[in-house]
Protein backbone atom coordinates (compact mmCIF):
# COMPACT_ATOMS: atom_id res chain seq x y z
CA UNK A 1 0.00 0.00 0.00
CA UNK A 2 1.10 3.42 -1.23
CA UNK A 3 -0.09 7.20 -0.80
CA UNK A 4 -3.48 7.35 -3.08
CA UNK A 5 -4.38 4.12 -2.41
CA UNK A 6 -7.66 3.12 -1.69
CA UNK A 7 -9.89 0.41 -0.42
CA UNK A 8 -10.47 -1.77 2.48
CA UNK A 9 -6.96 -3.03 3.16
CA UNK A 10 -6.56 0.89 3.47
CA UNK A 11 -9.46 1.25 5.92
CA UNK A 12 -8.24 -1.73 8.16
CA UNK A 13 -4.96 -0.08 7.88
CA UNK A 14 -6.17 2.94 9.56
CA UNK A 15 -8.12 1.16 11.72
CA UNK A 16 -4.57 -0.19 13.37
CA UNK A 17 -3.19 3.06 13.12
CA UNK A 18 -6.03 4.73 14.78
CA UNK A 19 -6.08 1.46 17.51
CA UNK A 20 -2.55 2.08 18.23
CA UNK A 21 -2.98 5.95 18.91
CA UNK A 22 -0.76 6.82 15.30
CA UNK A 23 -4.05 8.30 13.22
CA UNK A 24 -6.83 10.38 14.82
CA UNK A 25 -9.65 8.80 15.23
CA UNK A 26 -12.32 9.16 12.32
CA UNK A 27 -9.99 9.12 9.87
CA UNK A 28 -10.55 6.00 8.63
CA UNK A 29 -11.71 7.26 5.06
CA UNK A 30 -10.12 4.18 3.48
CA UNK A 31 -8.47 6.69 1.13
CA UNK A 32 -4.56 6.32 1.69
CA UNK A 33 -3.68 10.63 2.23
CA UNK A 34 -1.18 11.87 3.75
CA UNK A 35 -2.10 12.36 7.62
CA UNK A 36 -2.19 7.83 6.89
CA UNK A 37 1.44 7.99 5.28
CA UNK A 38 2.39 10.19 8.52
CA UNK A 39 0.83 7.58 11.17
CA UNK A 40 2.61 5.31 9.27
CA UNK A 41 5.77 6.65 9.07
CA UNK A 42 5.79 7.01 12.94
CA UNK A 43 4.77 3.39 13.08
CA UNK A 44 7.63 2.60 10.77
CA UNK A 45 9.84 4.38 12.99
CA UNK A 46 8.83 3.40 16.58
CA UNK A 47 8.78 -0.57 15.57
CA UNK A 48 12.52 -0.02 13.97
CA UNK A 49 11.04 -0.66 10.34
CA UNK A 50 12.90 1.99 8.98
CA UNK A 51 15.50 4.42 10.80
CA UNK A 52 14.55 7.31 10.38
CA UNK A 53 11.12 9.39 8.97
CA UNK A 54 13.06 9.71 5.32
CA UNK A 55 14.65 6.69 4.74
CA UNK A 56 13.69 4.35 1.71
CA UNK A 57 10.31 2.89 2.31
CA UNK A 58 8.82 4.89 4.62
CA UNK A 59 5.59 5.53 4.41
CA UNK A 60 4.48 2.36 2.63
CA UNK A 61 3.62 -0.88 3.55
CA UNK A 62 6.20 -3.48 2.47
CA UNK A 63 6.20 -6.79 3.58
CA UNK A 64 8.15 -5.87 6.76
CA UNK A 65 5.72 -3.50 8.02
CA UNK A 66 2.73 -5.94 7.17
CA UNK A 67 4.37 -8.29 9.24
CA UNK A 68 4.80 -5.84 12.31
CA UNK A 69 0.92 -4.82 11.58
CA UNK A 70 -0.09 -8.58 11.40
CA UNK A 71 1.65 -9.04 14.54
CA UNK A 72 -0.94 -6.18 16.82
Amino acid sequence: MDLNDQGDDVAALQAILIDQGYLEAGLNTGYFGLQTQKALIQFQVNQSIIPYETAPGAGRVGPATLSALNRI
